[in-house]
């Protein structure tokens, strides 16, 4: 009855280059091993994390995080996996490579299966830092899209295209930026549909220990338990109508 978020990786210890394979081809091998039973849980699994590749497994501090490899193994996974399945890659950057745009999903694009469409983000650096901790750039934005951005247009770039894919991941090290006022902000910019319930610790209990002063149902209500409502989707009642004469 849940759903599952999964991340296949070769590194626990922030060190991949020292565990990844010597080639790209078992990568690849290992891709087409796992496919059976992933897509045999289909149902069960909510969304795919990352490219096997990069300390953690966040595709970064790897020998194949270049554009051709990456390239090479997203495709791959794309190809071998169910489509209900989402998958989902470390920085915007990165997921303006691989759907092969500048510009976010728009609402036509949305769900047509293709791979822009399946692609969502995860990012194990959030609000750690002005640049989350290297998922961004600098604070000057380059001409080309495919280069890190700025944190305000890659914020942008999320509020766009996370209105379709899911965006989640870890909070860390308390900073400034994820007190309980600029995180809200922050997570609601970036359409935050899900984040790690024991990961920081420091952060999570920063914002427990904060209780939201505005008007409506959630006053009053401790800030952790606030942002935890706010993930996700949920229901609403747009309209309704009832007979003037009910059935008997």
């Amino acid at each position: 009855g849940r759903q599952l978020i999964v991340r296949f990786l070769y590194d626990w210890d922030g060190n991949a280059l020292a565990s990844e394979p010597s080639s790209l081809s078992v990568i690849l091998n290992h891709m087409t091993q796992i496919s059976e039973i992933v897509n045999r849980y289909s149902d069960c699994i909510y969304i795919l994390q990352g490219i096997f590749i990069g300390s953690w497994g966040e595709m970064h501090n790897s020998r194949y995080a270049n554009a051709e490899d990456m390239l090479t193994l997203i495709k791959h996974l794309y190809s071998l996996t169910s489509p209900s399945i989402l998958l989902a890659v470390r920085t915007p950057q990165q997921w303006r490579l691989f759907a092969d745009s500048e510009e976010p999903l728009t609402k036509s694009e949305a769900f047509d299966g293709s791979l822009a469409s399946r692609l969502g983000l995860f990012n194990d650096g959030m609000l750690g830092s002005d640049t989350d901790l290297n998922t961004y750039g600098s604070d000057i934005s380059f001409p080309s899209s495919y280069e890190k951005q700025s944190r305000e247009d890659e914020l942008k770039f999320q509020n766009s295209l996370c209105n379709y894919v899911p965006n989640g991941g870890e909070v860390v090290i308390p900073n400034p930026r994820n007190d309980f006022s600029p995180a809200v902000k922050d997570l609601s910019d970036m359409h935050v549909s899900y984040l790690n319930s024991e990961y920081d610790k420091d952060v999570l209990s920063k914002w427990q220990a904060k209780t939201y002063t505005g008007e409506g149902p959630y006053q009053g209500m401790n800030g952790l338990d606030y942002i935890s409502r706010h993930l996700g989707y949920r229901y609403v009642l747009r309209s309704s109508k009832c007979p003037s004469v009910l059935p008997w």
